[in-house]
């Protein structure tokens, strides 16, 4: 019998056990393949709260909160696992390439500054001054602080800490459904068996709606991501560069990953090149260096999207014992700091100090919260 169970051995499920193991609680995440697979390891890492998201969106706040408490978190693991994350703090810089786009980031950078973000409204010389290379095509463009990390290392380096500290992981082994009785949740039966725990925690990412029964469905369906990275003979970029068909994201080793396609309700993974020249045409437009690169790999991730873009987090009324933490979308990496710090709060103490309103796991069941 354990005390919690953590579907999902991504970087949420990751995050979650690595926040809950400093508790005395008995701990098990069962993962469909490896820790930290599909979405967590396809990510760009980048960590953009201010890059794209309003004040007035009710994941903004989250997402910044979640953003300021990397600093720590990369300093602890890299300290306890002696790896690295490559936390790259020099911003991102969001580019502009009409009249429309430049008002836009006007418009972003008025509603930051009412709040005491620090952003900064930049001319194409000026962008230029800080990175070499960028197209003429660019009009101008907005920095921001927001940072960003390896993403493939840190669902394994969250794990890898949790274990030390006594969670069990069950990888290579699938969910199929919960174990409900009397409509409270009693556990999970998998392909290796049952398991019984007081807590299920759903960090199932795209794959959620198969544990759940028919009528608790919800509102969530994949969209996959096609990603590839290059190599560099020299490495002059060292902002992440952003817009609204791509980003650029420079990484260790003279490394740029260019992500990112998005294709709704795709669950198959192969990687089109129909795709992937679309990408690389909409990144050498902003950033013509690219053309000197040579190509590292290609991959693609299937990422949890919600009809009203908020994810799912907090406790379900009419189930007592399961808490869901999924439909992140593309701020999974972003927002695990801060999912795994309220999932743990929610399990020790039965609540959180964030309000968790806006993404109650409930919502959907009122038909005037989502329009189908």
């Amino acid at each position: 019998m354990y005390d919690v169970i953590i579907v999902g051995g991504g970087v949420i499920g990751a995050s979650i056990a690595y926040h809950l193991s400093r508790f005395q609680k008995r701990i098990l995440v069962i993962e469909r393949d490896k820790v930290g697979s599909h979405a967590s390891s396809a990510a760009a890492g980048m960590l953009g709260a201010q890059v794209e998201l309003k004040p007035d969106n009710p994941l903004f706040h989250l997402a910044r909160a979640s953003q300021l408490r990397f600093v720590d978190l990369v300093e602890q693991l890299e300290n306890v696992t002696e790896e690295k994350l490559h936390l790259n703090q020099n911003g991102i810089i969001r580019l502009a390439r009409t009249d429309e786009e430049l008002m836009e980031l006007a418009e972003l950078h008025q509603a930051q500054s009412a709040i005491g973000l620090s952003s900064q409204l930049l001319t194409y010389d000026q962008i230029c001054n800080r990175v070499r290379g960028v197209s003429p095509a660019v009009k101008g463009g907005i920095h921001v602080s927001d940072g960003q990390l390896e993403a493939v290392r840190l669902a394994p380096l969250l794990m890898k800490v949790a274990q030390e500290r006594g969670v069990e992981v069950y990888e290579n082994t699938t969910v199929l459904s919960l174990e409900i009785h009397h409509n409270e949740i009693r556990g999970v039966n998998t392909t290796s068996g049952q398991y019984f725990a007081e807590t299920v925690v759903l960090a199932g990412g795209a794959w959620t709606n198969d544990l759940l029964p028919d009528e608790y469905h919800i509102p969530l369906y994949p969209v996959k991501g096609d990603a590839f990275s290059l190599r560099l003979p020299e490495m002059e970029l060292m902002h992440t560069l952003y817009t609204k068909d791509c980003y650029i994201v420079p990484k260790s080793g003279n490394r740029l990953l260019v992500g990112a396609t998005e294709s709704p309700y795709e669950w198959d993974p192969v990687v089109r090149m129909e795709e992937l020249f679309k990408l690389f045409l909409n990144a050498s437009k902003i950033y013509p260096p690219v053309l000197d690169g040579e190509i590292e790999k290609t991959w693609s991730g299937i990422r949890p999207q919600t009809k009203d873009g908020l994810p799912y987090l907090g406790l379900d009324p009419d189930l007592p014992g399961l808490i869901y933490a999924t439909g992140h979308y593309r701020n999974g990496i972003l927002l695990s700091a801060i999912t795994g710090e309220i999932v743990t709060d929610l399990i020790v103490h039965g609540k959180s100090s964030f309000d968790l309103q806006p993404f109650a796991p409930e919502r959907w069941r009122n038909k005037h919260a989502i329009s189908e």
